[in-house]
């Protein structure tokens, strides 16, 4: 007779040994099929994600999976998702594949390797120095240079992220498995195009904004924001946004919280106060390195001054923000909202006083959604850029309330990343994004039809209505 070990070993085993036969079978189409092969790999990959989910899940006894565990099925997908969209995703034909931004970063990269523009970068794309910098320098195609660095930095960003939530919050591996999949399949989605525009900096992006708030809560790597804000704000001028943010999220907390959390809070508003002198200073920097060259005519001032005034003349906008949060987190969005409407008596966890809690988490998240909204027009790329802050707030709701709801979350959001088509070109002759029925642009909020828009957010609608209403059934005790 099996000891229960064993049988507790073997099951655990077949389910990793089942999740990697399934990313292998995803690289091998993709590697041998081509753009033929994505349906196919796509099904593999959604199958390998829902099998990493089912192997890192508590067994029986509710022993939990090893973080180890956990954390190499997140690496092994990120690396099977990134491999197999690099070989059957097309690239997508705007401006040769270079898609808008990648047009100016291209002019960046060359500037840094030959002294003259193919191009001249415009605002704020001129001041993005750091990954064109470091793609100059390898020794590799410049279309290749862009991908692995991307990789590079998303496997990082994924890996520190899933060592943050298992080790710093001792949240569900099979949880944190199911966000980290979900990540791998969004980057490769038409959200966000992470592959099949490659001269982009989104990855770093990410990466930065994933480190700095891993730091945030530690009290030992505290002290080391100024620096990891100074580099970010070398990339991309948003690393001042993130710590702004930080910033005021933790003075409003300071006034507003009594006690030893607000001493702990209060603690933190120097460290945080010289993360965005630093990152000021690289932006300054950043952008006068190149600017002598150029006519910069634009600034972060009159780029605010204009959106607000478009974003209060339209004030439909609204229903684009709300649908583009939809499609960029789904269910890990809907499903925590219905747990909390569904079971509001569950108490949140105790945290000591130098924590940081789930409501700074969503203050921070609020005043986000809030700037960005009138800071461009780009609302997908946005709400991707709140995934660390987003997620963790997701993960610490689902894992108080519905944490046995990892793999059914799994499998419902996979309409959301419509991970089964590959992202298309736009339409013939119409390369401008405008209300668009079909091509790439319908499938992004900020530049769909209105009719896909309200669609969506209809999908949403119904979609949390559901999840409430199962989340709201009493749970059987199990004997």
């Amino acid at each position: 007779m099996q000891t229960p070990w064993l049988a507790r070993f073997s099951g655990r085993t077949a389910g990793l040994g089942l999740f990697v036969a399934a990313l292998l079978s995803a690289a091998t189409i993709a590697s041998l099929r081509g753009p033929k092969g994505w349906p196919m790999a796509s099904i593999a990959l959604g199958l390998a994600w829902a099998l990493g989910v089912w192997s890192s899940r508590p067994d029986r006894d509710g022993a939990e999976a090893p973080a180890r565990t956990a954390l190499a099925a997140v690496l092994l997908l990120s690396a099977t998702t990134f491999f197999a969209a690099w070989h059957s995703q097309p690239t997508v034909t705007v401006n040769d594949g270079y898609g808008w931004d990648g047009l100016q970063y291209h002019a960046i990269y060359q500037f840094i390797g030959t002294g003259e523009f193919a191009q001249r970068p415009i605002f704020p794309f001129h001041q993005r120095l750091g990954v064109p910098a470091i793609a100059s320098f390898l020794p590799l195609p410049e279309r290749s240079a862009f991908l692995v660095l991307g990789f590079a930095f998303y496997a990082s960003a994924l890996g520190l992220l899933a060592r943050f939530w298992l080790v710093r919050r001792s949240l569900r591996a099979d949880l944190v498995v199911a966000a980290c999949g979900w990540l791998c399949l969004h980057w490769i989605s038409p959200l966000r195009a992470g592959v099949c525009y490659p001269i982009n900096i989104d990855a770093s992006t990410l990466f930065f904004d994933a480190a700095f708030f891993a730091m945030l809560w530690s009290p030992r790597l505290v002290r080391l924001l100024p620096l990891v804000a100074l580099v970010a704000a070398l990339f991309k001028e948003s690393a001042l946004l993130t710590a702004g943010l930080w910033l005021a999220s933790t003075a409003i907390l300071s006034v507003v919280r009594e006690g030893p959390r607000r001493d702990a809070l209060r603690r933190r508003l120097p460290v945080l106060l010289a993360a965005v002198l630093a990152a000021l200073l690289a932006k300054t920097l950043a952008g006068s390195l190149i600017t002598p060259r150029l006519l910069v005519t634009e600034s972060s001032a009159a780029t605010l001054a204009r959106w607000i005034q478009t974003r209060a003349d339209h004030p439909l906008q609204l229903v684009r923000l709300l649908s583009t949060f939809v499609n960029a987190y789904g269910g890990w969005l809907l499903v925590p909202l219905a747990a909390l409407s569904a079971r509001p008596s569950v108490a949140p966890e105790a945290r000591s006083d130098d924590d940081l809690d789930d409501g700074h988490l969503l203050l921070w998240l609020c005043l986000f959604v809030g700037v960005t909204f009138i800071s461009g027009s780009d609302l997908s790329r946005f709400a991707w850029q709140a995934s660390p802050v987003a997620l963790t707030l997701a993960l610490s709701t689902l894992h108080r309330r519905a944490p046995r709801s990892a793999l059914a979350l799994t499998l419902t959001s996979l309409a959301f990343v419509r991970l089964f088509t590959a992202v298309p070109s736009p339409s013939e002759g119409h390369l401008m994004p405008a209300d668009d029925y079909e091509g790439a642009y319908s499938w992004m909020m900020e530049t769909a039809h209105y009719s896909l828009v309200a669609a969506w957010a209809a999908f949403g609608v119904v979609y949390w209505l559901v999840a409430e209403r199962v989340l709201s059934r009493p749970r059987e005790p199990r004997g």
